[in-house]
């Protein structure tokens, strides 16, 4: 796919007005780590253009730092990973962190790491390009579990006290530029665009996802939300051949998984699994979104399932099947089939309608 064509179909990123804190420069990778090790609360970190190649342990830990591309240009401003298999950049007890105008690529793991058990809220991420991120351009931990460690666990109640809340990612790029070439302990399909658990009011908007695949088809969501999240809108989204689209929730996950979510106005094409998946979710809605599958035989391109109620679904048109697994589901003027002539142009990844 044109990835530039593809970014048009999307509202562009409004400029960000200039930083009103206190103002720290960087141009090479060492400054810009002196600058996150040293840097107090309230300052703004402005990258010149050029390549940046941090070291694997690089973590923003204070309250309202923000890191941008003095530029606005995103494509100007390049952390790369240089293949390993690492973490670019960690998110810790850190509130009101604003990551923006710049590139993440070429990193085996993670690209940004949120610690969803340090209490962080108010995380915007903003006009930012991950590209070739193989295992999750942005993850968020489980919020019960300290550090990421599988055990002792924090309880429930304290997991969902410090679980990160109010945040948003907005008009970014996630684009692979092939199939997952590295094996791992799914046979090269553990990937995914955005995978976060126990959110409470975050937005997902104007994002472009391109290519996100693994080596057998069976990639994760996107965009994956679960696991007790709560008020979490996606909005917008563009999708395109990922194996997976939007996902509220998984079967190996506690319930409910996501409570009054919203996924609307999203187009999704492509993908050798499910354009939208919801399992488990509480009273949320599906509306106004263009669906075109490329596995038509596919009887899932839509998946309602694992036991959730209260979901509302309307005004979606859809290249493809609904299959409904969950008797409270209510599905009201909804358009599904053999529908491709509907669709603008979609061997491009347009999915406006015809007239």
């Amino acid at each position: 796919m044109d990835t530039a064509f593809l970014v048009s179909l999307v509202c562009k990123a409004p400029p960000l007005p200039a930083p009103v804190n206190q103002v720290v420069r960087a141009s090479n990778t060492e400054e810009l780590v002196k600058a996150l090790e040293q840097a107090p609360e309230d300052t703004t970190i402005l990258l010149a253009d050029g390549l940046y190649t941090p070291p694997p342990d690089l973590y923003i830990r204070r309250d309202r730092i923000s890191l941008r591309g003095e530029s606005g240009n995103r494509d100007a401003v390049i952390l790369d990973g240089g293949g390993a298999f690492s973490v670019m950049l960690r998110i810790k007890g850190a509130c009101e962190t604003l990551i923006a105008d710049m590139t993440f690529r070429n990193c085996q793991h993670y690209g940004i790491f949120i610690f969803g058990d340090s209490d962080v809220h108010g995380t915007r991420i903003y006009n930012v390009k991950f590209e070739d991120i193989w295992t999750r351009a942005i993850k968020g931990t489980h919020p019960q579990r300290p550090g990421d460690a599988p055990e002792p666990l924090h309880s429930l109640e304290h997991g969902l006290r410090v679980r990160p809340r109010d945040g948003a990612i907005q008009y970014c790029l996630f684009v692979c530029n092939s199939v997952k070439p590295y094996d791992d302990w799914t046979g090269g399909d553990y990937i995914s665009g955005i995978d976060m658990m126990m959110l409470l009011n975050w937005t997902f908007s104007d994002n472009v996802f391109s290519g996100i695949r693994g080596k057998n088809g069976g990639g994760r969501g996107a965009i994956f939300i679960w696991v007790y999240s709560e008020d979490v809108v996606v909005e917008r989204n563009l999708i395109v051949d990922c194996d997976r689209g939007i996902c509220f929730g998984n079967p190996s996950g506690a319930m409910p998984q996501v409570t009054r979510g919203i996924v609307c106005q999203n187009s999704i094409l492509g993908g050798a699994d499910k354009a939208i998946e919801l399992c488990g979710t509480i009273d949320c809605e599906v509306a106004h979104n263009h669906v075109y599958t490329t596995n038509f035989a596919f009887d899932k391109t839509i998946h309602i399932f694992g036991g959730g109620h209260g979901l509302r679904m309307h005004h979606n048109v859809v290249h493809g099947h609904i299959l409904v697994e969950d008797e409270s589901a209510v599905l009201e003027q909804n358009i599904a089939g053999d529908n491709a002539a509907l669709f603008l142009n979609p061997e491009r990844g347009d999915l406006r309608l015809t007239e």
